[in-house]
């Protein structure tokens, strides 16, 4: 073994503690790089197996989905580890700037000065980077686990939609993967290595064995002085961070980055449940019982339109029928609707829309106009709702009741209009053939009196309730009390009504009956959430880990370098008490300096990620005070105890010999 790296071995001996930190900082960027890869290969197999060796004709699409992530993460991954072990090294460095300076007197060169730190990355690397891997399988083998329990609740969910299509990660282990992932660690350790490596080397012999790491040039801006407080301890702990910048902002910086995630995290789930809760308002209902019928499309040939015809749509009598033997079993709020959207659509002139409707049309289309073409949604109702609504709008039954609401988004926020004047008497209804029919309209609603059932997100702009049509799909919704066994009841109704739909096949025949919970619904978005949440919080939680090893490893190097300082200042009278305060009130403002970065810059993307997700679905922006403020007591309790903790072992050093030192 050659002299240097003599050196760098009795260096990692003598600083066990420091060692064990970059080992472990080395380790756990490695395991995070080798769940990246590794998931990549799960998820590979997983689209290769549901889709065909090629991913079939979005072969790229699906390629870009797993592989873009994957390429973020690493690159954060290899970011924060750079800053990470690279301050560990520049920290040894540091510590052996005198050791440096002896040898250049002696004849070592600069680039031998390198060789010694990089010697010390090889050794770490070589204990680090296996350990990585076989923690990262570990992680991906649970991590797999975890996520198969929630795609299996998701199949059930699908199955009861769709053809029975079964989504399921498998556990693979790719040697190319793990050479990928220890290729990418080992690289990263040798930049964290030679960026703090070739600083040394460039410094002279003379500054090493004073003890200079380098001369800085005098900054432009002078700081201002601090204002008279009375208080010393203050005053030599913002005098201490200002002197020891360098030694606090790769701390600085790794924890703000962890705040920046950890809160864009946070808001990003709160998004999602905003979205959640937007798209499935809560019901009375519990069960649906539901029809549909599957549809086609052409392009007419005389008008040029798109012309959509439903092979097997569902009449007002038979959605009677089978609503009246739903309700023999339990009819506890029960509301039975059918819809009609792509069928009609009308042509109305500007004097019969209010003037919201026309400041609405002008921001949704871009410009103004004499006439306005709107699609038209039919609706039918069971009988006894039917009914109720007729009286609501004070007309006779078989009367045309026109839903006159209308809501849309204005710039993140939800804007609801009524949307056309009281002269609206006749709607003109024309279909893609060109067939133009008039319906008179007897009775209109609007705000509370229109039933909760019939507001849904980003219906269309005329809605008109009809004594009896033709739709493509019904539903029957109620709340039985006893759920389990009204959906056996109602699968049992539905199959004597179309018995064909027994097959598992979706839409195969032409039409599907499902019977489900309203809340099966929402558990997809749910489990979705709930999934991504679990891996990406995961990732922040280890990605963080690497960032409090760092910023142990650092904040405890720095106490212990200035022991002899602590040492002076009890000589001359500073009591334990107030040196505790010093410190307390360093870690105070090390803590908030990462808070002031990383807080804001999580806001911003929060804001921003809010921003673009309002410009599809009007929801609030919220500030996740919570995460908030579990973060920085984190941070406060992570630096506050490191330098505590640290500064106690202080307490048993005699004076007299640390000055001599």
């Amino acid at each position: 073994m050659n002299i240097t790296a003599s050196l760098s071995l009795s260096q990692l001996k003598k600083k066990r503690a420091r060692s064990l930190a970059a080992v472990f900082a080395i380790m756990l960027s490695t395991s995070l790089t080798t769940a990246v890869c590794s998931f990549v290969v799960s998820g590979n197999a997983m689209l290769k197996e549901f889709m065909g060796e090629d991913y079939g004709e979005y072969g790229n699409a699906y390629f870009s989905i797993l592989l873009i992530p994957a390429i973020l993460f690493g690159i954060l991954i290899a970011a924060m580890s750079v800053i990470v072990i690279s301050n560990v090294f520049r920290v040894s460095a540091g510590e052996r700037i005198v050791q440096f300076g002896t040898l250049k007197c002696v004849g070592a060169t600069g680039k031998q000065i390198v060789e010694t730190v990089m010697y010390e990355s090889l050794l770490l690397s070589l204990i680090g980077i296996p350990c990585g891997i076989g923690l990262g399988i570990v992680f991906t083998y649970f991590g797999i686990g975890i996520a198969n329990v929630y795609l299996d609740q998701l199949n059930s969910l699908v199955y009861m939609m769709m053809t029975e299509i079964t989504f399921s990660l498998q556990f693979v282990v790719s040697w190319k993967a793990l050479l990928l992932s220890a290729g990418i660690s080992f690289l990263t350790v040798l930049i964290s290595a030679y960026l703090p490596a070739r600083k040394s080397a460039k410094i002279s012999a003379i500054d090493c064995i004073r003890g200079v790491e380098n001369k800085t040039a005098p900054e432009k801006k002078k700081i201002k002085e601090l204002k008279q407080s009375g208080v010393i301890e203050t005053q030599l702990a913002f005098t201490n961070i200002r002197r020891n910048r360098r030694n606090t902002r790769a701390s600085v910086t790794v924890l703000s980055i962890s705040i920046v995630l950890f809160i864009s995290l946070s808001g990003l789930k709160g998004i999602a449940e905003k979205v959640e809760e937007y798209i499935y308002p809560d019901r009375e209902q519990t069960v649906i019982v539901e029809y549909m019928s599957n549809y086609d499309s052409r392009t007419n040939p005389v008008t040029g339109r798109r012309e959509v015809w439903y092979p097997n749509p569902i009449d007002t009598d038979l959605a009677e029928q089978i609503g009246e033997e739903l309700k023999a079993y339990d009819k506890e709020a029960f509301f039975g609707d059918g819809q009609d959207y792509d069928t009609y659509f009308t042509v109305l002139s500007e004097e019969l829309l209010t003037d919201d409707m026309i400041e609405a049309q002008e921001y949704l289309q871009g410009d103004t106009k004499t006439q306005y073409e709107f699609p038209v949604e039919m609706i039918v109702l069971d009988k006894l709702n039917y009914e109720k609504l007729c009286k609501a709008a004070g007309v006779e039954t078989g009367s045309n009741i026109l839903l006159n609401t209308f809501s849309y988004n204005y710039r993140g926020t939800e804007e609801k209009i009524v949307p056309f004047s009281e002269t609206l008497d006749v709607l003109p209804l024309e279909t893609a053939d060109g067939t133009l029919t008039e319906v008179k309209i007897d009775g209109s609603l609007t705000g509370n009196d229109i039933p909760k059932e019939l507001f849904n997100p980003n219906t269309n702009p005329v809605r008109l309730v009809v004594p009896e049509a033709e739709v493509r799909g019904y539903d029957w919704m109620s709340a039985p009390a006893d759920v389990e066994g009204y959906m056996e009841y109602a699968n049992e109704v539905m199959e004597r009504y179309f018995p064909e739909g027994e097959s598992d096949a979706y839409m195969e025949l032409g039409f599907s009956t499902r019977v489900y919970k309203i809340e099966d619904y929402t558990k997809v978005m749910n489990i979705a959430i709930v999934l991504a949440s679990v891996f990406l919080y995961s990732f922040v939680v280890l990605l963080a880990m690497i960032g409090t090893i760092n910023v142990i490893s650092t904040m405890s190097t720095n106490v212990q370098m200035r022991e002899r300082e602590f040492a002076i200042l009890q000589s001359i009278g500073m009591t334990s008490e107030a040196l505790r305060k010093m410190l307390n009130m360093e870690s105070i403002l090390c803590a908030g300096k990462a808070l002031l970065y990383g807080l804001p810059i999580g806001l911003v993307i929060i804001l921003i990620m809010n921003y673009s997700v309002r410009m599809i679905f009007p929801i609030e922006f919220c500030i996740p005070w919570k995460e908030a403020i579990i973060v920085m007591a984190l941070v406060f309790l992570v630096i506050w105890s490191t330098i505590r903790i640290t500064a106690s072992k202080l307490k048993k050093q005699n004076i007299i010999e640390t000055i001599r030192k």
